[in-house]
């Protein structure tokens, strides 16, 4: 098991220590509002095809929910800096008992998640979804993840030419 606390206090101690240069820094932050506008086009499409509404059911439920806890020992330093580097509050405390850390009443606190949290279809979704639709949303789900791995790269090789 991960220990995400330590994993979260590694994130935030990166960002008081680098995070003002790593934003000022024209490519990365450039990278990094690509990577927003990709999470928004998966988040509407997610709305309008009434996959939060579905994912949210099934975490009220208790069965079978993809958010169960640990699932945020899954998460890396990186990755819950770049969060923070959006504006992403981190919390230290489980908001709902038995789920994911970053799970919330409305759904994931987070912004940049892990791939395996944007990109999965149960069959409960891909029942909804149709065989077009999902492909659909594979594709626009695919585009925030290459953009994803592109800002986790590009901040990965900024951080060992500066902080390591």
């Amino acid at each position: 098991m991960t220990d995400i606390q330590g994993l979260i206090d590694s994130a935030r101690a990166l960002y008081a220590l680098y995070g003002d240069s790593i934003l000022g820094n024209e490519i990365i932050a450039d990278l990094l509002h690509t990577y927003k506008k990709d999470i928004g086009r998966t988040n509407l499409m997610m709305q309008h095809a009434d996959i939060v509404a579905t994912c949210s059911d099934c975490a009220k439920q208790g069965h079978g929910s993809c958010c169960m806890q640990d699932v945020e020992g899954w998460y890396d330093t990186i990755l819950l800096l770049i969060n923070l580097l959006m504006g992403v509050e981190i919390s230290d405390s489980r908001e709902i008992a038995g789920h994911c850390l970053f799970l919330g009443k409305s759904g994931c606190k987070l912004t940049a998640r892990y791939f395996f949290c944007v990109n999965y279809l149960c069959p409960r979704l891909k029942s909804l979804l149709g065989q077009a639709r999902a492909q659909e949303f594979i594709s626009v789900a695919g585009r925030e993840l290459f953009s994803g791995w592109t800002v986790e790269q590009s901040l990965r090789k900024w951080l060992n030419l500066h902080a390591y």
